[in-house]
């Protein structure tokens, strides 16, 4: 029988393939680079994200750029497994000795070709460029303003731009607040056995048949109308789904 995994060696191996990747891993990347699989991680601490969490990951909204691997390390790195196999490194070498997945290559040059030409190295037939060559535009932050260099397919449909999470959550601070908040629109509807009204958010006053003040409410309603022949489990009656506070 094999020894269970402790909940540091989870950890310490979410840890490296996020290093590995340069951004907070999903649960299929983990699948794909992890030594573990997700669920091990779900069993060990409820939720994947709760193990990512422990594992002192940051947040995996990535437009804030604290999470991004520097430039110079990834072209550092590509150097480094070309020196490895002693000429000009392929995707698949990077896969197997590199430090880093392919991925931040990607956000950060458009390509594995664009990145082997910053890093030096001349096309060939293994690394030759596609008919599309990335390119980068200057945008400037929008809370501070400081410029910075973008992917210009990155940004296609994004209206804002950041150039850290702390701009990220300033900016957040001050746009979702009061009727500004995505969740501050709600719909007025009327205690089932009362009477009195109360506002819920437009998903719970779609999706549930009743609606009540409280637990007191709710119980008096359903004593009267889901016992003896109305019960929904009364041979005969009808099914009905359970009653919830809304």
């Amino acid at each position: 029988m094999a020894a269970p995994i402790g909940d540091d060696e989870l950890l310490a191996d979410i840890r490296r393939v996020h290093e590995k990747l340069g951004s907070p891993p999903s649960e299929d990347e983990y699948r794909e680079h992890g030594k573990y699989s997700p669920s091990t991680v779900r069993s060990a601490f409820g939720k994947f994200t709760n193990g990512r969490e422990k594992a002192g990951i940051p947040n995996p909204d990535m437009r804030g750029g604290q999470n991004k691997i520097p430039r110079e390390d990834l072209i550092k790195e590509i150097h480094n497994v070309g020196k490895a196999v002693d000429g000009t490194p392929t995707r698949e070498d990077l896969q197997r000795i590199g430090e880093y997945a392919e991925q931040p290559y990607r956000n950060e040059f458009g390509s594995w070709s664009e990145a082997l030409l910053a890093a030096g190295y001349e096309y060939n037939e293994l690394n030759r460029p596609g008919s599309h060559v990335a390119e980068r535009i200057s945008v400037e932050c929008t809370v501070c303003g400081e410029e910075r260099q973008r992917l210009k397919s990155q940004i296609a449909k994004i209206q804002n731009v950041f150039c850290s999470q702390d701009c990220l959550h300033t900016w957040r601070s001050t746009e979702f607040t009061g009727e500004s908040h995505p969740l501050t629109e709600r719909i007025e509807v009327e205690c089932e056995w009362c009477g009195d009204r109360k506002k819920v958010v437009p998903a719970v006053a779609k999706t549930r048949q009743h609606h009540f003040c409280n637990y007191d409410c709710m119980g008096q309603w359903r004593s009267e109308n889901r016992s003896g022949e109305n019960a929904p489990a009364w041979e005969g009656g009808k099914k009905s789904t359970m009653a919830r506070i809304g």
